[in-house]
């Protein structure tokens, strides 16, 4: 079976961010959600604009990432 989906989460500032890749239709988006409220999308971007093999979510709080 060939995993067609990558998915990726942080919490940040309250919310929860989710980046879903879908490789068959070359999409990967980026929601953000906080709880007992809707899910919003945030962004959309072509499978040919994100290094694929490196999927994450920057944390403002981490150590380099500033």
């Amino acid at each position: 079976m060939i995993k067609r989906f990558k998915e990726v989460n942080a919490y940040v500032d309250g919310f929860y961010y989710f980046l879903q890749a879908d490789y068959g239709q070359g999409k990967v988006a980026l929601y953000k959600y906080l709880p007992e409220e809707a899910l919003e999308a945030v962004a959309e971007f072509g499978t040919d604009e994100v290094d694929l093999y490196n999927l994450q979510i920057p944390n403002r709080d981490a150590p380099g990432e500033r």
